[in-house]
């Protein structure tokens, strides 16, 4: 991820890296590029309140789920 208001990549310096990750609720892949290209390509993120990524990914309004509510999940 980038952030362009400090013009710099996140850099992962973490040793408790894998408890870490035990807090991921989901995941959503694509099995045709997983499986058949072994790649897994990042599309969005959501985090605290905060969207990553490509916006236009996300549904219409007349699609969204009732929990996203342009681009943010409402805890």
């Amino acid at each position: 991820m980038y952030s362009e208001l400090r013009d710099k990549y996140s850099n992962v310096r973490s040793a408790s890296l894998n408890e870490e990750l035990g807090q991921i609720q989901y995941v959503f892949t694509d099995k045709t590029g997983t499986l058949t290209r072994n790649l897994m390509e990042f599309k969005i993120a959501v985090i605290g309140r905060k969207l990553f990524g490509d916006v236009g990914l996300i549904a219409n309004d007349s699609e969204r789920p009732p929990q996203v509510e342009k681009g943010f999940i409402d805890p």
